[in-house]
């Protein structure tokens, strides 16, 4: 079970960790320094037996764990690194492989993953400055190797439960073997495959308690896709009016399907246009004595001029652009060829003669394409 949501591993080894980090699954270094030649410590607990749990590629066995992607985010993968030891192997490491497997539910026996990588995505192996012991101060003969695989190609995960299965090979012939969190946690629901026995839940022998594994994925994470996030602040107009930006439908880089952004609040009987960047949100003043903020960072691409209606001197107008229409019209504007993923910041300008500037902008939104 994933028991973290971190920007960091939990005592994970700041020297195999560089970032940025999307999931942390619990920590597995007791103690600082206090180890064989001033090492940290992975301490068995009180009470458990199992010093850790087999992943070997040799042997056809397999780990299993699960992490959550929260509610209105997409998750773009780019490394995992997964904790194992060899029993009697350098600290210089002898990991000689990775192969991951993501699921989109608990794996199944004859069940298949959702995305496979390829037999081999070691990218690098480095000691954790940590050993696995039983005793204090214990010995040397595990040292904790972080693997880190590469998982530039795996999908982006939308929200949702995943599990990541994965499989070691290594030089000696001990393992390699994954070592657990510590302390263990009442949501602790790992799985082990074996060819003979298929899924099982991970198991201490001598406590019967469930385990989970430290694994750390690095990633980006960005909201979903199609997504409006509103952000800054919209200026107040000579009428006290305050332009908001709202969404509908949805932008998708393959579909034709409408995405309507809409200006509400403004003034009655104002001119004003859209614009959108795609180089991120900005936060500068409008001009002196102006309460509006650009929100846009340049380059920037203006839409056609449009009226707000309504009534003149209230704050009952408004004005809509299909931006998925614009941008199929319009196939040399900015942000063109669409891609998934991409991120669009859009902001709303109008005429406002009275006030500073003569002119005031609404709020911004930022959207995030779908495929």
């Amino acid at each position: 079970m994933a028991v973290a949501l971190a920007s960091t591993a939990a005592r994970a080894p700041a020297n195999a960790l560089s970032g940025p980090f999307v999931h942390s699954n619990g920590p597995f270094v007791t103690g600082l320094g206090n180890g064989a030649g001033g090492a940290d410590t992975s301490l068995m607990q009180s009470g458990f037996s199992t010093s850790g749990y087999s992943c070997s590629a040799a042997s056809g066995a397999r780990l299993a764990d699960e992490f959550v992607v929260p509610a209105g985010e997409v998750w773009t993968l780019s490394e995992l690194h997964w904790f194992v030891f060899q029993t009697g192997a350098p600290t210089s490491g002898t990991i000689s492989g990775i192969q991951v497997n993501l699921w989109n539910s608990a794996p199944t026996t004859g069940g298949a993953p959702l995305w496979s990588s390829a037999a081999n995505v070691l990218q690098s192996q480095v000691w954790s400055n940590c050993f696995r012991v039983v005793t204090l101060p214990g010995d040397s003969s595990r040292a904790i190797i972080d693997a880190v695989a590469d998982l530039s190609s795996a999908p982006p995960l939308g929200e949702g439960v995943w599990w990541i299965d994965v499989q070691v090979a290594g030089s000696l012939a001990s393992g390699p073997f994954a070592v657990p969190t510590v302390p263990h946690a009442f949501t602790d629901n790992a799985r082990f495959f074996s060819a003979g026995g298929g899924w099982v839940e991970v198991r201490d022998l001598a406590s019967s308690a469930q385990q989970d594994f430290p694994f750390v994925l690095e990633g980006t994470s960005v909201p979903s896709c199609g997504a409006a996030a509103s952000y800054c602040t919209p200026g107040t107009s000579t009428h006290g009016c305050s332009a908001i930006l709202s969404a509908s439908g949805s932008f998708s880089a393959s579909a034709a399907s409408s995405f309507d952004v809409t200006c509400s609040g403004l003034e009655g009987q104002r001119v004003g246009l859209f614009f959108y960047g795609t180089s991120g949100a900005l936060a500068t003043p409008w001009g002196s004595g102006n309460s509006s903020f650009l929100c846009v960072k340049p380059p920037t691409q203006r839409t056609s001029a449009r009226s707000s209606q309504g009534t003149l001197g209230a704050c009952d107008g408004a004005f809509s652009l299909d931006l998925r229409a614009f941008l199929a019209a319009n196939p040399g504007a900015l942000g063109q060829p669409l891609a998934a993923g991409a991120r669009f910041q859009v902001q709303a300008w109008y005429r406002d003669p009275p006030a500073p500037k003569t002119t005031q902008l609404s709020d911004a939104l930022e959207i995030v394409v779908c495929p």
